[in-house]
């Protein structure tokens, strides 16, 4: 039912928010023309366990969860939250928690986590410059974007180490293309890899669109 999009640090303006590019990305995918009133998710979890579930209904949701995620910017980062979105509308606002696969009985999008991420014991073993290594060690992080979206970072998560090589984004769009016969509408950094999206011309119902929605993740490989 969701996707998600990490709090990302920027070495210029530390956690930053784009208001404008939040609302805009939640009217395109939240736009649905309906005579029922649709609820939308904003979820919200941090590592220990903190869980915050906010719904917004009706056409006005992209601006009311985009001028609450603003508003709460800062107690998000200072609790070291992962803001996430619903992809799908709830036909009604669950009683409780997020809901079930129930409250979902139409959709109009298709979507595929890409991450690109391994495990390591030891940064010792991990194939960076041996200064990243240190600054590593230090903030416990390090990465370096590279042209075209492509990424290679480290970071420390428990006591494992995750080293993410992120691919160039016209590699993995052609990728698609060829796997799929189409291009996804939109694309969205998720840190460790690629979040994509794909529009359907028009809504189907929840039982086909999780067929559908099984074979993309399948064909690309993508986290289920």
């Amino acid at each position: 039912m969701g996707g998600g999009a990490h709090v990302r640090n920027n070495s210029e303006n530390r956690y930053r928010f784009d208001v404008d590019e939040a609302r805009n990305f939640l009217e395109l995918l939240w736009f649905y023309v309906s005579h029922e009133t649709l609820y939308y998710e904003v979820f919200c979890l941090n590592d220990s366990g903190g869980k915050i579930v906010k719904f917004f209904k009706g056409p006005n949701a992209p601006r009311e969860a985009t001028e609450w995620l603003e508003k709460n910017w800062r107690r998000l980062v200072k609790g070291r939250y992962h803001v996430s979105y619903g992809v799908l509308p709830r036909k009604q606002k669950p009683e409780k928690g997020r809901g079930k696969a129930s409250d979902v009985d139409r959709g109009q999008w298709l979507w595929a986590d890409l991450d690109y991420k391994k495990d390591y014991d030891r940064i010792e073993d991990i194939p960076i410059p041996e200064e990243a290594k240190r600054v590593a060690l230090e903030r416990g992080y390090w990465y370096e974007e590279l042209e075209d979206h492509a990424l290679k970072g480290v970071y420390r998560s428990g006591n494992k180490w995750i080293y993410v090589e992120r691919p160039l984004l016209s590699k993995v769009v052609e990728e698609v293309r060829s796997k799929l016969g189409m291009e996804p509408t939109l694309v969205v950094d998720s840190g460790a890899g690629y979040h994509l999206y794909f529009k359907l011309i028009y809504d189907i119902d929840a039982s086909k669109l999780r067929r559908l929605e099984e074979s993309v993740v399948d064909i690309l490989g993508a986290d289920r």
